[in-house]
């Protein structure tokens, strides 16, 4: 797995972290689901996500291959993010409502080379994990 520890964007190099944080006290505003993928939307800041992500919420784990996966993931909308974890392969988002969002960083047979894109168009700022 490449891993990048900064992004680029038109001006200069920023750290990951830097650039996740943007979506924290944001909530999420839209869930789009694409043939394949599916796209996380934070009022501008947009993430991507190739390998389908798994909803954690006090009720137990809910899979992409689980009934009730989509209605699971857009209760989420309105929910303000509290804090964004960056590991090695996992990304987890963490909502007010103490559920969260984890997205496993590392490609797969399913996902192709990528296994998901952060941006923000307008920072100019694109982060993917490949």
């Amino acid at each position: 797995m490449k891993t990048s520890r900064e992004a680029s964007d038109s001006r200069k190099s920023i750290a990951v972290e830097d650039c996740l944080a943007a979506i924290v006290e944001q909530p999420l505003s839209a869930v789009v689901f694409v043939q394949d993928y599916l796209q996380l939307v934070f009022n501008g800041a947009c993430l991507t996500c190739y390998n389908w992500p798994t909803v954690q919420t006090e009720s137990g784990t809910v899979f992409h291959c689980s009934h009730g996966f989509r209605d699971t993931i857009c209760s989420q909308l309105a929910s303000v993010v509290t804090k964004v974890d960056i590991m090695e392969d996992r990304l987890v988002i963490t909502f007010s409502n103490g559920s969260d969002i984890g997205l496993s960083l590392v490609p797969t047979e399913e996902s192709g080379v990528e296994a998901g894109v952060f941006s923000i168009p307008a920072q100019g700022i694109l982060i993917v994990w490949n």
